[in-house]
């Protein structure tokens, strides 16, 4: 059976710890040089204790892949936990889960080709299975291929069935595999459990994400130290750094300034695959029930946390809120083309056109506070959105799905202050 186009689209996610480079850059390699190129593929990495070395080994030698996306912690997390941060951001059909004691053969593309023309059917793939472990549902292996349609259902329902096989030691050459380093087994049932559950430790209050784009550091770090300043405890705000394509000088005064920070994490593009992506990636990352979303070129005033948690005491439950404008429908689509007539996954709320009247009313100036569930439920953003009229169609959303938008107070909007430096739009990031 011949695969679809829109079957040969592969995600690898690789969780590395980032401690023993020289694996690594074997696997690396091997994912750069394969042979068969029959997919399209974008190449994930989860990093613990993250190198320098590695990273910029990914930045310089992987150009085949249409997107690379680099993740690190500034806490230890589980390879569990990284693989769902992951692969919850693939825009692929297949998602191939691998740690670096997995080595790959030149034809390890062209064998998965093979290997899902023959399991099409199957949801899981359990690739180098522990032989003492034989039961499908805690099968423990040293890595998955998964199929993204299954993904979905069990990140809706934890009741959803699973089709697992087990891939048998004789049918390894199928996916390209050359075999396994000694490692840590991975558990199906671990694995499936941080699918269905984001973390079972107390979410903090409030997801501070700042999406920064390029070299320019008197911004970023202004922000950043906006946040630091206030001291505020781990156990009510996190801080998620966006770095997309960002410059080494700005990426290693961010690590000096927020990495040891308690409650601080770094997601990295080494290329610009456009700030939707970047921003995706922090939304599903984020671990509170609101996510304070912010451009680089902002900063706060001291006190802005006590008000945002009086503003979110006194107005919560909402899907949305910022400093509201509004946009007539004749300055909007107008007959021109519509900046998100296509995504990358087709959305149940998107209508031709606005069903609600000739205005929009959205959270403008690229400063927006959102319900998690509210976005992540309705796929927003889209990894293959412009930078252009995004809080527009945010608005659109909420008018669209109902939802509850309100304005920020005004003691808290006179403490988050926008400097807008027009020439960096020019450069299409955040």
């Amino acid at each position: 059976m011949e695969l679809s186009a829109e079957a040969k689209k592969l995600s690898v996610c690789l969780y590395a710890e980032g401690t023993t480079p020289d694996r690594a850059f074997r696997l690396l390699d091997a994912l750069r040089n394969a042979s068969g190129l029959s997919f399209s593929w974008e190449l994930l990495v989860g990093a613990n204790s993250p190198r320098y070395d590695l990273r910029e080994y990914i930045s310089a030698e992987h150009r085949t892949a249409r997107k690379v996306v680099w993740f690190e912690s500034g806490v230890r997390r589980t390879q569990e936990a990284l693989w769902r941060a992951l692969m919850t951001n693939s825009t692929a059909s297949w998602i191939l889960l691998i740690d670096d004691h997995v080595s790959l053969d030149s034809r390890w593309h062209e064998s998965l080709t093979n290997t899902l023309q023959s399991h099409s059917d199957r949801d899981v793939i359990a690739l180098g299975a522990d032989p003492l472990s034989c039961e499908k549902q805690s099968v423990a292996a040293r890595g998955f291929l998964l199929k993204s349609s299954w993904l979905r259902r069990r990140l809706r329902t934890s009741d959803a069935s699973t089709n697992v096989l087990i891939a048998p030691a004789n049918e390894l050459e199928r996916f390209g595999l050359g075999g396994f380093e000694a490692g840590d087994y991975v558990s199906l049932a671990a694995l499936l459990d941080e699918i269905e559950s984001v973390s079972s430790e107390q979410p903090p209050i409030l997801s501070t994400c700042i999406c920064t784009y390029g070299d320019h550091p008197e911004l970023v770090l202004r922000g950043v130290d906006s946040v630091l300043k206030e001291n505020i405890p781990a156990s009510e705000m996190e801080l998620l750094i966006g770095c997309n394509d960002v410059s080494r000088d700005v990426m290693i005064q961010l690590e000096r300034r927020a990495l040891h920070s308690p409650y601080s994490l770094f997601i990295r593009s080494p290329y610009n695959f456009n700030k939707s992506g970047i921003q995706r990636f922090t939304f599903r990352l984020s671990r509170a029930p609101y996510i304070l979303s912010l451009d680089d070129d902002m900063y706060f005033l001291p006190g802005w946390f006590s008000e945002m948690k009086a503003f979110l005491d006194a107005e919560r439950p909402f899907d949305v809120a910022g400093r509201l404008h509004t946009l007539t429908n004749r300055g909007w689509w107008s007959g021109k083309k519509r900046p998100y007539d296509q995504f990358v996954r087709r959305k149940h709320w998107w209508r031709e056109k606005t069903p609600h009247g000739v205005e929009v009313h959205f959270p403008a100036g690229q400063c927006y506070l959102v319900r998690r569930d509210f976005v992540l439920r309705h796929d927003y953003p889209d990894c293959g959105m412009r930078i252009d009229w995004d809080d527009v169609l945010l608005g659109d959303l909420v008018a669209q799905m109902e939802g509850r938008q309100v304005a920020f107070s005004d003691s808290l909007a006179k403490r988050i202050i926008v400097d807008e430096i027009a020439s960096r739009g020019q450069h299409g990031g955040g």
